[in-house]
């Protein structure tokens, strides 16, 4: 049984290190300035609370070809509680534009993710540290 749980740790930790490399190379990533051609917000009920997610088309240019996106977030993502802030966030004019496949754009890394990540990477290490001196 502890084997089990011990692979299944070690399959997350290493998936979520694989994230967490990804969202840290993205940081370094190619901020070049775009154009939104559509935007707008849906509106959801979260028990009982109001929360808004952007919508937007946008296109820009890299490597004297034209791309179009909608990616927002390049992991995951939040909802916003208020008009008035999404409004600021869609006022973003630039993207991050992935070097080695270009027609991979984000417009807003999340801050949070990172250490969401380091978060379950410590929690699988103990884990496996746990089912160690177990067995």
């Amino acid at each position: 049984m502890y084997s089990v749980l011990l692979y299944i740790s070690i399959f997350v930790g290493v998936i979520s290190f694989i994230c967490c490399a990804l969202v840290i190379w993205a940081k370094f990533w190619r901020v070049v300035p775009c154009t939104v051609i559509e935007k707008h917000a849906i509106k959801i009920n979260i028990n009982g609370k109001e929360a808004y997610f952007p919508k937007i088309k946008y296109k820009y240019f890299y490597a004297d070809r034209e791309y179009v996106s909608s990616r927002v977030y390049l992991l995951g993502g939040r909802s916003f509680s208020s008009k008035e802030y999404l409004a600021k966030f869609n006022n973003i004019l630039t993207c991050y534009v992935c070097p080695v496949f270009p027609e991979i754009s984000f417009l807003r890394q999340e801050k949070r993710l990172v250490l969401g990540f380091f978060g379950v990477i410590l929690m699988c290490m103990m884990i496996g540290f746990f089912i160690e001196t177990q067995a």
